[in-house]
C-alpha cells in the first residue's frame, strides 16, 4: 500500500473523480416526472369569470302606465347642434317620404326639429299614435308620447307632444305585503276609460315597470297591431 505523499496533481485528480461520482449519484436518486394524469388544469389560460354577486332583495320600484295603442317612435337628438336628428321606428331608421316613413312620424320630427332638440341630447322613445293608427282614440290628429316619466318635459314644445300618463309609482316591500292598491289601479283604468283621453272607454292595458324590467298587460285586443306603414 503507497502511503507516500500524493502531488498536487493527483490529489487534484482524486476530487475531479469524487466529484464526478456524486454527480452521477445524485442524477440516479431524482426520479424522472410522471406524465400528469390530473383533470384540472394547473395553469388554466381561459380568463377566469367571477360569479356575480346577488344584490340583498328589500324593496322593488313599482311604475304603472297606461300602455297606448300606436307605432314605436325614436328621435336621437345629438350632442352637435349642426348635426340632423336621427329618426327611427321600433325596427328601423325612417325618414320623410311615402316609402320611407312610418304613420308620418318623420316628417312631423322634420317639421317641428327646432322644437325637438329642446328635449336634449340623447334617444328619447315614445309612441307616435291617434288618428288612423291602432285604435285612433277618437282622435283628429296624431301625438308623441315619451315613455321617460322622470324627465320633465321643457316649455314651448308643439302641443302633440306629452309623456304617458302615470297611473301608479312607488317602492313596494313583496314581504310585508306592501304592493298596495295595484290591482285597483289596473282595474279603475279599464272601467273608467282612458286618461290619455278621458272619455275615450277602451285603453289599451298598461304598462308595469318593476326595477326596470317592463312588462305589458293589454285588456282586449283591438285589431292587427298597427304595422310598419308609409303615410
Amino acid at each position: 500500500m503507497n502511503t507516500g505523499t500524493l502531488s498536487e496533481e493527483q490529489v487534484k485528480e482524486i476530487l475531479e473523480a469524487v466529484a464526478l461520482k456524486a454527480q452521477s449519484s445524485n442524477q440516479e436518486a431524482v426520479p424522472a416526472p410522471e406524465p400528469s394524469t390530473s383533470t384540472i388544469a394547473q395553469s388554466p389560460v381561459a380568463t377566469f369569470v367571477k360569479f356575480p354577486k346577488i344584490p340583498r332583495f328589500e324593496k322593488v320600484s313599482v311604475l304603472i302606465t297606461e300602455k297606448l295603442d300606436g307605432t314605436n317612435a325614436q328621435v336621437v337628438v345629438p350632442e352637435d347642434p349642426e348635426a340632423p336628428l336621427l329618426v327611427g321606428s321600433r325596427n328601423r331608421w325612417i325618414t320623410p317620404g311615402k316609402s320611407t316613413d312610418n304613420f308620418g312620424f318623420a316628417g312631423w320630427v322634420h317639421d317641428n326639429a327646432a322644437a325637438i332638440r329642446t328635449l336634449g341630447p340623447g334617444t328619447h322613445y315614445g309612441e307616435w299614435w291617434g288618428v288612423g293608427i291602432g285604435r285612433g282614440y277618437g282622435l283628429t290628429e296624431r301625438r308623441w308620447s315619451l315613455f321617460n316619466t322622470h324627465r320633465p318635459l321643457p316649455v314651448g314644445l308643439p302641443a302633440n307632444i306629452g309623456i304617458v300618463p302615470v297611473l301608479y309609482h312607488r317602492q313596494a316591500d313583496l314581504f310585508n305585503g306592501s304592493w298596495g292598491n295595484i290591482p285597483e289601479v289596473v282595474r279603475a283604468l279599464r272601467q273608467n276609460g282612458s286618461r290619455a283621453v278621458p272619455g275615450y272607454m277602451k285603453p289599451e292595458g298598461v304598462v308595469l315597470t318593476i326595477n326596470n324590467q317592463l312588462y305589458k298587460v293589454v285588456f282586449d285586443k283591438y285589431g292587427p297591431s298597427p304595422e310598419e306603414a308609409v303615410s
